[in-house]
C-alpha cells in the first residue's frame, strides 16, 4: 500500500522491508529501508547514523 501522508517516526514505525521517502531533522529528503530496527540505503550496503523524522512508503 502506498501513501502521501507523512507519519512521524516517532509515533509509528516504518514496515519492514520498503522503500520510503524520508525527511531528516535537517529537512533534507532522501530514499532508505527499514530493516531490523535500523535504516538502510536503498540497496542496504551500509546503515544510516540518524532516525529520519518523517516517513512514508515511496509510490
Amino acid at each position: 500500500m502506498t501513501d502521501t501522508f507523512w507519519h512521524v517516526t516517532a509515533d509509528e514505525t516504518p514496515p519492514e522491508g520498503v522503500l520510503l521517502d524520508v525527511i531528516t531533522e535537517s529537512g533534507m529528503q532522501t530514499e532508505l529501508v527499514f530493516s531490523r530496527g535500523l535504516f538502510f540505503t536503498p540497496d542496504r550496503s551500509m546503515y544510516v547514523y540518524y532516525v529520519p523524522q518523517f516517513w512514508r512508503e515511496k509510490p
